[in-house]
């Protein structure tokens, strides 16, 4: 279990606030039961903001909700006769990470779980997991990549591709003008100055964007200004 010893020694070594900390070791804690666990193993690829910071960009900002896509299963049918099985995996893997799990309500075709914690720094913190059905196959194929935090353990998860990974990001950035998706989307092209060239991100931006519920057509660039009570309460205190 996560000590307040292992937590402040992390703060201190990276200087993030402790109680993102926490979040975050639980978050890699569980990833790494999810990765080890028969039922779930192999059944995920870890995406979004966590993916992006922790596996990529050396860890710029704390990222604390694990967005995966269910890759267990191609066919639909194969999909729903998994997915219970892999849904109570997933729980009972929380569970003994020390988590109290909360389902929320059916949002799209996605599973939605939002824990609690007791914090050991004292409260009580919450994560999330939200868990994608309908992208079943990469468009890109996966791969396993080392987390770069905690700083001193090796936690190996699977992931997608840093483009699509990225077409996934800018997709977010078009549909919810998030500050941490401002944030998120300038590393990026600081990281890979020729992105929007890259064939495999345009093939993924175009997917991700077609299936999406915004239509590029109606964004003018006010639309993509982050709001600046967000950017203060969400972005600054996890950097």
């Amino acid at each position: 279990m996560i000590t307040r010893r292992q937590v402040e020694m992390a703060a201190a070594q990276s200087g993030f606030r402790p109680d993102s900390v926490e979040k975050v070791l639980h978050l890699c804690a569980i990833l790494g039961r999810l990765d080890r666990h028969p039922t779930t193993r192999e059944a995920w690829v870890l995406k979004g903001g966590t993916a992006l910071n922790l596996l990529h960009l050396d860890v710029p900002r704390m990222s604390v909700d694990i967005d995966l896509n269910y890759v267990g299963a191609i066919d639909r049918e194969a999909m729903l006769a998994a997915r219970p099985g892999f849904e109570a995996a997933l729980v009972a893997v929380c569970e003994r990470e020390g988590c109290t799990v909360k389902r929320a309500p059916h949002e799209h075709a996605g599973g939605k779980f939002r824990l609690r914690f007791v914090s050991v720094i004292g409260g009580s913190q919450n994560l999330e997991v939200d868990v994608n059905y309908v992208a079943r196959v990469p468009l890109l194929g996966s791969e396993r990549m080392t987390a770069r935090f905690p700083p001193d353990e090796s936690i190996e998860v699977p992931t997608l591709p840093l483009v699509e990974l990225a077409a996934g990001k800018f997709t977010a950035l078009l549909q919810r003008s998030a500050a941490r998706d401002s944030f998120d989307a300038a590393n990026l092209l600081r990281l890979q100055p020729g992105l929007m060239d890259n064939e495999g991100f345009r093939l993924a931006f175009v997917c991700n964007m077609g299936g999406g519920r915004t239509d590029p057509r109606d964004l003018v660039p006010k639309d993509l200004v982050p709001d600046l009570t967000a950017l203060r309460q969400q972005l600054i205190p996890m950097l």
